[in-house]
């Protein structure tokens, strides 16, 4: 957080809403893609009582940080404030440019679904460049009845970066939007893609905007902000890779000077259905893509990770481990690779689902030793301690029993504590039952020990609070229209 922001915080903290908001106002003079300082704007203006225009600066907000987490509790917010008087000086500092922008949709055999693409993009922007490489079901057709649509046709030879290079040739505006035949805008979106463009419009080096792909597999929704779609075309900025092409300038991915930013454009994406992938031979056709692309830029960790994703779809888990170590090694000499948390993650869930525990944690405590806030691993790391855990359990299980069996074998000159196989053993594995959700066989042993034992406090202890967890299990059940299970 840099000073400007604490000045601005505290200022909200102590109710200086006026000065905030000049603060802020400032602030974004100086810095117009600042989310959090528009954050901070609506909030002052929501204090005091202008509702109209703080919506104004939180959508602005939301815009430019689509993984907002404050944006359902700030709408409950607005909606219990007074809608305020105008505010001409806000409406000025909202106001942008509205730059012309070109869709560009490369497409194949996609008359499934282009038409849902294309009329989604009429309205949002000012022309649509369609390059079809050899469609053969209608798809080049269905295209041409759309207005604003320039339709040209090639072949696909091997290399979609070659594809969408071809079609950059055709577009006539600075600002290109890439869209997938098999994805469509989400409606609320198109008014802000111009306004997107003519933010981000006057900065002195190219920005590279991530799109918000929302994925639908298998009906459920997937949420990547990781893809850049949209750029303005001014300088020289070009596609390279054979598949998962990246964008870079004419030196390469890794030079240059620019920026990348997420931004609100919902682009919503079926074409990983399973049905929809196997039609296609989707991934093999990656793998021998990257393949090649390994073979003419092996030094590339951007390839190795994306050829370890695909690996990993093909079900080849211990194959994409070393495709991904190999992505690992070579970032740490590529300090412009920004995806080295996406490599170091997806080697986590491979050490996982080979049993390798040690590994894994090995792995998550590096990532948070540099991001300690990164949420995958926080959660993998849960999910470590929870194997742990139940392993360890299991191991108390089996130690327990053996403690009873002892007293069969055991011999010796110090005399073993008969109330572990008079109770002790009986409860603690009513405890280790009850640690595994196996209630009712715990309650048994608890109820038996407790009627025969009427001075174990730990046993009645125990069974009192798995009565009241039924009872809540009933009672929520019951909401639900569940009969009572007893």
């Amino acid at each position: 957080m840099n000073k400007a922001h604490e000045s601005i915080i505290q200022a909200l903290r102590d109710q200086r809403y006026q000065e905030a908001e000049q603060q802020a106002g400032d602030l974004l003079i100086r810095s117009p893609i600042d989310a959090q300082a528009w954050v901070f704007l609506g909030e002052a203006l929501m204090r005091q009582g202008f509702g109209v225009a703080a919506q104004k600066v939180f959508n602005r907000a939301w815009i430019l940080d689509p993984e907002a987490a404050w944006v359902q509790g700030i709408n409950r917010e607005l909606r219990k404030t007074t809608p305020g008087t105008e505010r001409p000086d806000i409406d000025a500092l909202l106001k942008t440019e509205r730059p012309a922008v070109t869709a560009a949709v490369v497409v194949k055999n996609e008359a499934r679904c282009i038409e849902r693409c294309l009329a989604s993009l009429i309205n949002a922007v000012d022309e649509i460049v369609v390059m079809d490489s050899g469609s053969t079901d209608g798809t080049h057709e269905l295209a041409a009845k759309f207005p604003k649509v320039r339709l040209y046709h090639t072949e696909f030879r091997d290399s979609f970066a070659d594809l969408k290079n071809e079609a950059l040739q055709h577009v006539r505006t600075n600002w290109v939007l890439w869209v997938d035949g098999d994805e469509w805008l989400h409606e609320d979106d198109a008014p802000y893609i111009k306004e997107i463009a003519g933010i981000f419009n006057r900065l002195p080096y190219a920005a590279l905007l991530q799109i918000w792909q929302v994925n639908e597999i298998r009906g459920e929704f997937h949420h990547d902000f990781s893809m850049v779609r949209m750029f303005p075309r001014a300088q020289g900025l070009r596609y390279w890779g054979r598949i998962h092409e990246q964008v870079g300038p004419p030196e390469g991915i890794y030079h240059g000077e620019f920026i990348r930013r997420p931004v609100r454009i919902r682009l919503l994406h079926d074409g990983y259905e399973t049905p929809i992938v196997r039609d296609k031979n989707k991934i093999e056709r990656n793998l021998r893509l990257l393949e090649m692309m390994n073979e003419e830029d092996p030094d590339n960790p951007g390839w190795w990770m994306f050829r370890g994703r695909e690996t990993i779809a093909a079900g080849r888990h211990e194959e994409a481990l070393g495709y991904l170590q190999k992505a690992d090694e070579l970032a740490q000499r590529q300090p412009r690779f920004g995806r080295l948390l996406d490599v170091q993650m997806m080697m986590v869930k491979i050490h996982l689902s080979l049993s390798q525990p040690d590994q894994a944690e090995r792995l998550c405590r590096q990532v948070l030793d540099k991001h300690p806030s990164f949420p995958d691993a926080l959660y993998y790391m849960a999910q470590i301690r929870i194997r742990s855990a139940d392993k360890q359990l299991k191991e108390a299980e089996k130690l327990v029993a053996d403690a009873k069996k002892g007293f069969q074998s055991y011999r010796g000159n110090v005399a073993a504590d008969h109330q572990i196989l008079n109770w002790k053993a009986d409860l603690t594995q009513a405890d280790l039952l009850r640690r595994f959700g196996m209630l009712a066989e715990a309650r048994d042993v608890y109820a038996r020990y407790a009627a025969k034992h009427p001075n174990l406090q730990s046993a009645r202890r125990n069974l009192e609070a798995i009565e009241l967890q039924r009872r809540q299990l009933n009672q929520a059940a019951t909401k639900q229209g569940i009969p009572d299970q007893g």
